[in-house]
């Protein structure tokens, strides 16, 4: 978890988040935001994240995020 708190501090510096932080209504992500995130992830998980997978409940927390990665992992 700690990479995606990274990344997140990376597009978002000045953020003050844990797992449950609401990323979307706290204004710490926006689309752009979740596509910089999205882009991130795949080249630091090596993994692919597909369209079905974008939803807001998949990126609206980073447990969410962390679950998402995890699923895409185990296939």
């Amino acid at each position: 978890m700690e990479i995606l708190f990274n990344c997140i501090k990376e597009i978002n510096p000045y953020c003050d988040i844990d797992e449950n932080t609401d990323l979307i209504s706290e204004h710490i992500l926006d689309s752009t935001g979740i596509m910089l995130l999205i882009s991130m992830i795949e080249e630091r998980f090596d993994i692919v994240i597909g369209e079905e997978d974008f939803s807001i409940e998949n990126f609206q927390k980073v447990k969410n995020i962390h679950q998402l990665i995890n699923k895409i992992r185990v296939g």
